[in-house]
């Protein structure tokens, strides 16, 4: 496990790659935090958590068609 989890200065979280070799990509630890740090920094800092859902919600529909 990593020392640290959120990087300083954006907010972003560090991809684990202690599963990597035996499970390739496909674990919790390897997506979330990837699919977290392909967002928009205007989402990461939202503070309210019905704004975040709301605008990730518009943030894959936006990137889905």
């Amino acid at each position: 496990i990593p020392s640290t989890t959120h990087s300083t200065n954006k907010e972003l979280l560090v991809v684990s790659e202690d599963n990597v070799d035996s499970y390739g990509n496909c674990t919790f630890s390897v997506i979330v935090p990837s699919l977290w740090n392909n967002l928009l920094d205007q989402i990461r800092t939202v503070a309210c958590l019905s704004s975040l859902k709301s605008k990730v919600k518009t943030f894959s529909f936006s990137h889905s068609f």
